[in-house]
């Protein structure tokens, strides 16, 4: 179990880098390479931890068994692989409510 343990470790805080790079291009095509939108990403990525840890934590207190932990694991690695396949509607979607948003205001200073 130890040994897992430490596999899994390391192969769960290599995705979420692998992730936070892979977001980077993602977004660059979108709101480019500033130095806000890595602050967005590596805060984003900060928040979802702590969250994580968190309820984690919490939930392996209550429920400490293998099984569990392996399901949570499972469904975060699947969640993880359908980032490619959604990321282009909803940074287009964002895009489109960002400009829309933006001409609002300007709209309403003049």
């Amino acid at each position: 179990m130890k040994y897992f343990l430490i596999v899994l470790v390391f192969v769960s805080g290599m995705s979420t880098l692998a992730i936070e790079m892979c977001a980077s291009r993602f977004l660059a095509a979108y709101f480019g390479t500033s130095i806000y939108v890595w602050t967005a990403i590596i805060s984003l990525i900060l928040l979802s931890l702590t969250i994580g840890y968190f309820f984690g934590g919490k939930l392996a207190d209550h429920y400490p068994y293998e099984r569990l932990l392996c399901v949570i694991t499972a469904a975060a690695a699947l969640s993880m692989s359908l980032i490619p396949f959604v990321a282009q509607d909803i940074l287009s979607w964002s895009m489109t409510t960002f400009q829309q948003g933006v001409r609002v205001n300007a709209r309403e200073r003049d």
